[in-house]
């Protein structure tokens, strides 16, 4: 380090002239003590011994000088983490407690819409039956007076085939009313001050039945079983579900991989709320 360097570093600004000249003496110092220490006889150890000692004195004189200017700086920044972070921790957690609130009413509403459509869909299906069943009756029944009047008329039995399936064709049609579906609850809400998301997240699980997951999710419970080692396969097999409990990192494994189906396990996309401006 150049002693230009020194008084040019944006450091001189903060530390102050006496840690400067301090440095610029250590610089120095360092420099006259660069020099090789040849060590062939007992005196040339302590010689180096003295290097050493006077290197580690310099050292500690830096390190003092370092600690004391950037103590003043560390208890503000304690002082102003203890004013701040208490206010954003409370926020945080204010945050996500609305919107747990917020991703719980979006998956209920998705629940519902989908509800909704099936029952609609239901719905539409049942009447666009009946209503095929009522076109096909009135058909057969256009097409029956047709063919009885033009027997009744004289006309052979093809022409009154013929003529009655013109009638039918000219029969009138059933109109099938069909009802629209809602839409599904919006991804993004809107308000006067910004705008806030409902996306999907990641993948995750939710373990539902320890009956119905398969024995490669599971584990021994510690609590449970204390010192009990795992046994043979066959006894493994036969070990009760309440000294068994789900195995968190196979399952997560499995998730990750891409697993979308396991017995006893609800696998799905997480829900993730995120705040934009207006």
């Amino acid at each position: 380090m150049s002693e230009q360097t020194v008084t040019t570093s944006p450091a001189v600004q903060i530390v102050g002239p006496d840690a400067v000249a301090l440095v610029e003496s250590t610089e120095r110092q360092l420099v006259a003590l660069s020099g090789p220490v040849m060590i062939v006889t007992a005196q040339d150890t302590v010689t180096a011994a003295e290097r050493i000692t006077l290197i580690g004195t310099i050292r500690d004189a830096l390190e003092t000088k370092r600690t004391e200017l950037k103590r003043p700086h560390l208890e503000k920044s304690r002082a102003i983490d203890e004013l701040f972070q208490p206010l954003i921790r409370k926020c945080d957690e204010r945050k996500a407690t609305i919107g747990t609130d917020l991703k719980t009413w979006h998956r209920n509403e998705q629940e519902r819409a989908r509800k909704e459509r099936e029952r609609i869909d239901k719905e539409n299906a049942d009447r666009a039956a009946a209503a095929l069943a009522e076109q096909k009756r009135i058909d057969d029944e256009a097409r029956a007076v047709a063919e009885k009047e033009a027997l009744d008329a004289g006309f052979t039995k093809d022409e009154a085939t013929t003529y009655g399936k013109l009638q039918e064709a000219e029969a009138p049609r059933v109109a099938v009313m069909q009802e629209l579906a809602p839409p599904p609850p919006p991804k993004t809400i809107q308000s006067a001050i910004g705008t806030v998301s409902v996306r999907k997240g990641q993948w995750t699980y939710e373990v539902q039945s320890l009956k119905f997951l398969p024995r490669v999710f599971l584990r021994l419970d510690p609590g449970k079983v204390g010192n009990w080692k795992e046994q043979a396969d066959s006894e493994w097999l036969r070990t009760p579900l309440e000294l068994l409990m789900p195995d968190v990192e196979a399952l997560k494994a499995a998730v990750k991989a891409g697993v979308r189906q396991i017995p006893g396990v609800k696998i799905f996309q997480d829900e993730v709320v995120s705040r934009g401006r207006s």
